[in-house]
């Protein structure tokens, strides 16, 4: 059986490379998740209220902010009367791809703690008609 919930959405920027130079610029990005699982007793998989519950906690975490991979910390240097919101990436770049593998291993972990053995599938929408899909298993608990 398979849950969804789509249109979570938020802000954020971000730069990646555009004939080999490295461009900031920002978007809309909107979320869609899929659980694969099995029925509970209670006949359900995971309660849609749950679930777009959890994708909108790890979603705020990227909401306004700029994202940017690990390696380019040190020679970071933004200054402006604005607030700065960083969200740092595990990956080398801050490509749609590598936003799309963070949150979904934050969601992993979510349906870890949370006991679920279920299959996850991502949408991440970089704009209206872009978007890159990944999943995961979430293994049993052992």
């Amino acid at each position: 059986m398979r849950v969804c919930v789509d249109n979570v959405s938020f802000e954020a920027a971000h730069y990646t490379p555009v004939n080999n130079v490295p461009q900031l610029h920002g978007h809309t990005f909107t979320v869609s998740v899929c659980v694969d699982g099995e029925l509970r007793e209670d006949f359900m998989v995971i309660d849609f209220i749950k679930l777009k519950e959890l994708v909108e906690n790890v979603v705020e975490r990227y909401r306004y902010s700029l994202i940017v991979p690990k390696k380019d910390l040190e020679g970071l240097d933004i200054k402006g009367p604005f607030k700065l919101k960083l969200v740092i990436l595990e990956y080398p770049q801050a490509t749609a791809e590598a936003i799309a593998m963070s949150i979904l291993d934050e969601l992993v972990t979510m349906f870890k703690s949370l006991g679920m053995e279920v299959g996850v599938t991502l949408k991440v929408f970089e704009g209206r008609d872009n978007y890159v899909e990944t999943s995961a298993v979430v293994p049993h608990k052992k």
